[in-house]
């Protein structure tokens, strides 16, 4: 085997492992989508759980990243010098690989901005809520519930 057949076979090692990291990602955004639904619904146990589970793939993907740093260095001087079928391969992956990134960030950026909307919503209906707590205190003399309950008794 020559130099240009390793260095090919090298790459189409990258490729592969590229493609490994890829389909975590790709996991990722499922959960991101999940995620988006939980925060919408506000279930916060599920927020939790799921941004565990997005936890445990972003440290494997990032694992898998420190193996093909070197990759990705030879890469850039060796797509001139493998077999073009296999560089034009590589491109195209890495522009697939790059969308989906995009995709990603763009969702998750959304997530965030979305949660924080929905915990500000609901900081705004807890303060209406103490709002009316106290002026019913300071009114009535009496919580909320203790003049729900006597007016409910009093008909």
């Amino acid at each position: 085997m020559n130099y240009f057949d390793e260095l090919t076979a090298s790459m189409k090692e990258f490729l592969a492992t590229l493609k490994q990291e890829y389909e975590l990602y790709q996991n990722v955004f499922a959960l991101a989508e999940k995620e988006r639904a939980a925060i919408t619904a506000l279930k916060m146990d599920d927020i939790s759980a799921l941004l565990t589970q997005k936890q445990v793939l972003l440290e494997k993907a990032a694992y898998i990243d420190e193996r093909v740093k070197s990759l990705r260095a030879v890469w850039k001087e060796a797509k001139h010098l493998i077999d073009h079928a296999v560089s034009q391969e590589i491109e195209d992956f890495l522009k697939e690989f790059s969308d989906l990134m995009q995709k990603l960030v763009s969702y998750e950026n959304e997530n965030e901005q979305l949660f924080v909307a929905q915990n500000e919503q609901k900081e705004k209906e807890l303060t209406s809520i103490r709002m009316a707590k106290r002026a019913n205190k300071a009114y009535f003399g009496q919580s909320y519930k203790t003049v729900a309950r006597n007016t409910d008794k009093r008909g």
